[in-house]
């Protein structure tokens, strides 16, 4: 007896020809859907686009146009363009919606110091990549102070085109500018600075972290910059100053992107490591109490014996995220979009926008949708593998004909050198331009001349060990690290919690996906005006279409799928094809096909035998 979609009910009798795929099965919309991209973000007062509609996108001038031109989804389309294959292969739209209500706009500070005294010892230069893309250049002479330098600066980064700041100001050596929209998301945005001649003198860093009060009992004083935690020990007892520099020698003893200049009475100048990817810093007290930290103008935190209390910001925090209600109400109403980009790595949102792409995957007459969506973290591998089982529905759990695990993928890149947002553009509109049957192991992320793909800091690059890339892909994470010189895909992991290894693969629901819009098409075009007629009946003409007729074409489908590369084991699984007619609907048939898409090879396991060759 064949299985009947339980997205189907038998009081939808519209005529329709809707599949659902089962994943829990025992083992024995849109034509162009696989190649659509669909970028989420915030738009800017100057953007033309009505909010909360999805808008195609021909080129960076549409976004602009649309969302502004330092709108992050400006940002998130160059990069998805200049992913390798993309540009001209993949249909790419954008939905702009506003800013956080209620929410706080982040602010960014570069301070330039001349520790050594009021004008730098001989010429020099500096350069900072902001977000991994865009660069401003400053260099000064030997009769330049802190506020000609950071004059220079500000103008240099006014002039970056793409940037998501307001105007940059400096007062006195200290520079500062305050992100262009709310919200949280704008909290993963680096900075990279590089020295192009002998610093001489000059130095540049977020600002100064103020320790005060002895310290009682023993605890920590942690600094945190992405991924990245730098940790100093208080055994107790320790006045502000001599803490000052055990945080100081915790900072400079090891490869962080932070540097310690010399503490001076609890207070110690933070400076930006050459070479690596800063994003805000924060700090708190573990289990000391009585010993407080403050970084620049964020709020003191003290230790209350279980390190929970809130951290220290150098700077303002952003915070919030946006509502999407209308905005997905509007994209589900129009027709679906293959690859969605989540932009904001937080549950809530990341968890409304998967549910839409839950609902409309299952096998309902107006779902039948192959849509997946994609996220980035950069920071910490906890932080990353918390948020699967985090969103509503759980992006690690299927459902029966729903298929929601193994639509998610959680990308993980420590310590990027772009938002997470722009690399999940690239993951996305690389699986977009790819065929159904796609193995991504070791497949290479790329950027342009102009929207260049900077590899992560040597340090993030070798933090990522191994074993914590295994333990990403067995959690539900996708791995993306740095070989042979290149950011690569490790493995192309759904986001399902299951030991059913098969299922971990993209490749699995891209081809399901497949099958199921070809089926829908072959079998309207194959039994328009048909018949359906009883087991045994003699049929009258070729509309006339018997419960054996169909398993016929369901096993032709097989075979066709098989000679596209996307199914395995045509024949072999010919056997489980079955068809009857609806008892309680005699117009209406239930079919049932075996789902057996190809799995990539992702590991050989080889044993070298000792042998000795023969003797004459």
């Amino acid at each position: 007896m064949a299985t009947v979609n339980p997205n189907l009910p038998l009081s939808y009798v519209k005529p329709t020809i809707a599949v659902a795929i089962d994943t829990q099965a025992p083992t024995s919309g849109n034509d162009a859907e696989a190649s659509t991209l669909l970028l989420w973000g915030e738009q800017l007062a100057a953007g033309i686009a009505p909010l909360n509609a999805p808008q195609a996108l021909t080129s960076v001038t549409d976004a602009v146009n649309f969302y502004g031109q330092r709108s992050p989804l400006v940002r998130d389309l160059r990069a998805a363009l200049s992913q390798n294959g993309v540009n001209g292969a993949v249909q790419i739209y954008g939905v702009g919606v506003s800013e956080p209500s209620g929410g706080t706009a982040g602010t960014a500070q570069i301070v330039v110091s001349i520790p050594g005294g009021s004008n730098p010892t001989a010429a020099g230069g500096a350069t900072v990549t902001l977000g991994g893309v865009e660069q401003a250049s400053v260099s000064w002479t030997t009769t330049d102070t802190a506020t000609t330098i950071g004059a220079a600066l500000a103008t240099a980064l006014n002039a970056c085109l793409y940037t998501p700041f307001g105007t940059w100001t400096n007062a006195s050596g200290t520079v500062t500018a305050t992100f262009n929209i709310k919200g949280a998301r704008m909290e993963d945005y680096p900075l990279r600075f590089a020295y192009t001649a002998p610093s001489n003198g000059v130095y540049f860093g977020p600002g100064t972290i103020t320790i005060a009060t002895n310290a009682t009992g023993a605890g920590s004083i942690s600094i945190v910059s992405g991924a990245t935690t730098i940790t100093a020990a208080l055994a107790g007892g320790e006045t502000p100053t001599a803490a000052a520099v055990l945080v100081a020698a915790a900072v400079n003893g090891g490869d962080y992107p932070l540097d310690a200049g010399t503490p001076t009475v609890g207070a110690i100048p933070l400076y930006f490591a050459p070479g690596r990817d800063y994003r805000r810093a924060q700090a708190f007290v573990t289990t000391s109490t009585g010993v407080t930290v403050t970084l620049l103008n964020g709020s003191i935190t003290s230790g209350t014996g279980n390190g929970s209390t809130s951290s220290t910001y150098a700077g303002t925090l952003g915070a919030g995220f946006p509502t999407i209600t209308t905005a997905i109400s509007n994209v589900r109403a129009i027709g679906s979009f293959g690859k969605w980009v989540c932009p904001w790595f937080d549950a809530t949102t990341a968890g409304s926008l998967f549910s839409a792409i839950s609902t409309d995957g299952n096998g309902g007459p107006n779902q039948n949708k192959g849509q997946t969506l994609t996220l980035c973290a950069t920071g910490t591998y906890a932080a990353a593998s918390a948020l699967p089982a985090a969103t509503s529905p759980a992006m690690n759990v299927n459902q029966a004909n729903n298929n929601n695990g193994m639509r998610g993928a959680v990308c993980l890149c420590l310590d990027a050198a772009q938002p997470g947002s722009e690399v999940a553009a690239r993951v996305a509109g690389l699986r977009a331009a790819s065929d159904p049957f796609t193995n991504y192991d070791g497949l290479a992320l790329t950027g342009t001349s102009d929207v260049p793909l900077l590899l992560p800091a040597a340090a993030a690059i070798g933090a990522f060990t191994d074993a914590t890339q295994n333990t990403a892909i067995t959690n539900g994470l996708t791995p993306l690290a740095v070989v042979g010189g290149s950011l690569v895909i490790i493995f192309g992991r759904t986001t399902l919690g299951t030991t059913a290894a098969d299922l971990w693969d993209w490749s699995w629901i891209d081809q399901a996906d497949a099958h199921r819009r070809d089926f829908r098409a072959q079998a309207a075009a194959a039994f328009a005006g048909a018949a359906l007629i009883a087991p045994g009946t003699t049929p009258s003409s070729r509309k006339d279409v018997d419960p054996a007729a169909l398993v016929g074409f369901e096993k032709a489908m097989l075979r066709r799928w098989e000679a596209q590369g996307t199914y395995d084991g045509a024949d072999a699984n010919a056997g489980l094809c079955t068809a009857a007619i609806n008892p309680s609907q005699r117009s209406r048939a239930d079919c049932t096909y075996p789902e057996s898409p190809k799995v990539p090879l992702h590991t050989i396991g080889v044993v070298a035998q000792r042998a000795l060759p023969p003797i004459a």
